[in-house]
């Protein structure tokens, strides 16, 4: 990420994996920037990432700080991608969060950084692990003034920890000389004391647990046991502190003008304890605790455990720990909700923010913006008309202003009519009024764009799921390219720019698609009918299969409207079916003579993994939502395509009874709800096996492990607001 920021959008493109081949040798043997010091028998070493002349020191660090939903649970990351930062203060969803809890966490290892790199201070970028939220420059200074009060107190702690830390490390040396050791620090708040504990590594730093043919070794409480023939001793560091001459009890703070004089007093002493091994394991089983939940070292513990066959006992927890645990599950919840509501409303913004303008940026600044206006004459402009469509700033705003002045003028015209109403008629005159003054508005909009309003659909790009707006002819265009050559000029320059401009969406058709270009054509938010006219509401009545009375003359477009986006979850399980029964095959194999598929076997039994993301874009299950499932639960990516189409067709299927599907023609379902087990099998992960249930029903785990599933449908469905209710 820090390259990505620090390199043209160009360049950056060279260095992703798909265009790695273009990276020279030279270019990734470059050598890196470094700044070393020197501090008693240290060597010191920092990166250096940025500089700029216009700084004190010049040099800066590059940080990248995820949010607090990334942070408390890394490894399900995409789910909490909805999490924004949208407020400066506040509790969650705020720059103020992220800020404190930097406070708390990275500012004393950013200051070390810092000052071992002699850099002024360190560049943060906020993120969520899919959009950059904000930039914030925090200088030295200010993270001394935040961890000590001053910079004078931050320097004197910075040396005397690096010297006292020096003094430790010679006393340990001088006991194990020529031996490799493997020190760890604990440090008791309550005794203002630290423990030092040191164990022999006998064989070499290839006896360390992350060593390749090293057989590690775990105890009752999980941590791992101490290699053959090593030593161990306890060492503790006790300090004290004089300021001015004058014995110090707790927090201190030096004076701005350095002129207090501190002195750190400290003893370094071996301790001989009779029971020093089982404290030793008690601290490894307390630290292996900590990284299993939130450092990547579990993963490297427990494949040192399968690697040697051993099964590491759950460590048994206190009742403050169970609720410690509790809480940070809780919270974990608590910010994937948030998430969930984050990307909801972040799928409403982009909705909107494809009718505007955006502005464009340039290296002179930000110079020119796209003309709606002009756009719209044209649904989608051709790569001639590219040129036409751009004006300046101040262009724009006097053009916006003159419109403005032009609507605010015309509204404050007298009304020609002479004779006032009467009493008993005002209400009925003022509601004409208004009537009267919404359509002279709305006349004046046609006026200003002079063109009529474009019936459009919206659609998610596979890779990114970025909301992109096109218009429905242009949909339909493209949808004759896959069918028939096309010869008309106009009409193939038209494709050429579509191809280019919604390249991820023309790729990723077919000629089969037939239920896919139904369902994207029929909206899915109540956000997009409002946006419709009779016209197109009628279309979509038709489209549905709604009766003609739905859509009469004497319906009104809202009452229209809210019928349809009540009937189109049903209209939409009954495209999942349509296309499991009578497209699928033929998506699968783009063949038209291909036999359908008799049974669940026959689908499942296809391991083509292009085939099968074929077949689930074929109803809207994108690329990424397949790389979700296959992410949180270790599915393959076939396994995880199968299971995301059949969770929607299996969702499908609930919304209807027996004699509806008869009467659809798709009667017998495709999930017997008999068969509970082959059921469970797909929606808990195609191919995984389970033990076998006593009768039909589900045990109390099989039905939790069902609710499981069902209540995956929001995570792995986009269309969470249409689906079917789970069983449950």
């Amino acid at each position: 990420m820090e390259k990505m920021l620090t390199s043209t959008h160009k360049e950056f493109e060279r260095f992703t994996k798909a265009n790695s081949w273009q990276v020279t040798k030279e270019e990734r043997e470059q050598l890196e920037a470094f700044n070393y010091i020197s501090v008693d028998n240290f060597v010191l070493r920092s990166q250096l990432d940025c500089e700029d002349p216009r700084l004190p020191g010049k040099t800066f660090d590059l940080k990248t700080r995820a949010a607090v939903a990334i942070r408390l649970d890394v490894h399900n990351y995409e789910l909490n991608q909805g999490y924004l930062l949208r407020k400066a203060h506040g509790y969650l969803e705020s720059f103020e969060r992220e800020y404190y809890d930097m406070m708390r966490s990275a500012f004393l290892k950013y200051s070390l950084q810092v000052r071992i790199g002699q850099m002024d201070g360190i560049f943060v970028a906020y993120h969520n692990t899919a959009r950059v939220f904000g930039f914030q420059y925090i200088s030295l200074d200010e993270m001394d003034s935040r961890l000590f009060g001053t910079s004078v107190m931050g320097d004197e702690c910075f040396k005397s920890q690096l010297r006292l830390f020096s003094k430790t490390l010679d006393e340990i040396t001088t006991k194990y000389p020529e031996q490799d050791l493997k020190i760890t620090l604990d440090t008791d708040e309550a005794k203002q004391s630290m423990d030092v504990w040191v164990e022999t590594m006998p064989l070499g730093a290839a006896s360390s647990p992350r060593g390749r043919d090293v057989k590690v070794v775990f105890d009752e409480r999980g941590a791992p046991e101490m290699q053959p023939g090593a030593d161990l001793s306890l060492w503790q560091i006790v300090c004290f502190s004089n300021v001015n001459k004058v014995p110090i009890v707790g927090p201190f703070e030096l004076s701005e003008t350095g002129k207090d004089d501190w002195e750190l007093r400290y003893k370094i002493a071996e301790l001989k304890k009779p029971h020093m091994m089982n404290e030793y394991r008690q601290m490894l089983a307390q630290q292996a605790e900590v990284y299993a939940d939130n450092d990547e070292e579990a993963a490297i513990v427990a494949a040192a455990a399968a690697a040697s066959g051993e099964v590491v006992e759950e460590i048994r927890k206190s009742k403050r720990e169970i609720r410690a645990t509790s809480r940070r599950d809780s919270m974990r919840a608590m910010l994937r909700r948030i998430s969930e509501q984050g990307m909801l409303k972040q799928e409403d913004e982009e909705r909107r923010q494809a009718d505007k303008e955006f502005m464009v940026w340039e290296p002179k600044g930000y110079t020119k913006v796209m003309d709606a206006s002009v756009v719209k004459k044209t649904a989608q402009p051709l790569a001639g008309q590219q040129e036409t469509a751009v004006e300046s700033i101040a262009a724009r705003m006097v053009r916006r202003l003159r419109e403005v002045s032009a609507k605010a003028e015309k509204r404050s015209k007298p009304s020609p009519t002479e004779n006032k109403p009467e009493v008993a008629d005002r209400g009925k005159v003022a509601v004409q009024s208004r009537n009267q003054e919404k359509n002279e508005e709305d006349d004046e909009e046609d006026d200003n764009e002079k063109v009529p309003r474009i019936a459009t659909i919206y659609y998610r790009r596979g890779y990114d799921s970025k909301v992109h707006k096109l218009a429905l002819d242009d949909l339909r265009l493209i949808q004759k390219s896959l069918s028939s050559p096309i010869t008309d000029p106009t009409e193939s320059a038209r494709m050429e720019h579509l191809t280019e401009a919604h390249e991820w969406l023309v790729k990723s058709l077919n000629r089969f698609d037939h239920v896919r270009f139904k369902m994207l054509e029929v909206p899915v938010r109540e956000f997009d009918y409002r946006a419709l006219d009779r016209e197109h509401l009628v279309r979509i009545a038709k489209l549905m299969g709604q009766p003609e009375d739905v859509y009469a003359a004497t319906v009104s477009d809202q009452v229209l409207r809210k019928k349809l986006h009540t009937d189109t979850a049903r209209f939409r399980s009954k495209l999942y079916l349509e296309y499991f029964h009578n497209w699928l095959h033929k998506v699968v194999a783009l063949k038209d003579n291909v036999k359908p598929y008799k049974t669940m076997e026959d689908f499942l039994a296809v391991d083509d993994p292009r085939a099968l993301i074929r077949a689930a874009n074929g109803i809207n299950v994108y690329d990424r939502m397949v790389r979700t499932l296959e992410f949180a639960q270790g599915l393959s990516k076939p396994d995880a395509a199968k299971k995301a189409l059949l969770t929607q067709v299996y969702y499908a299927e609930q919304v209807f009874s027996d004699d509806e599907l008869k009467e659809m023609g798709f009667h017998p379902r495709v999930f017997d709800p008999n068969e509970v087990q082959s059921t469970r099998d797909i929606l808990r992960g195609v191919g995984t096996k389970f033990q076998p249930l006593d009768g039909t029903g589900l045990s109390d785990e099989g039905q939790a492990n069902e609710q499981d599933a069902s209540g995956e449908q929001a995570v792995s469905s986009e269309q969470e607001t249409l689906s079917a209710p789970s069983p449950q």
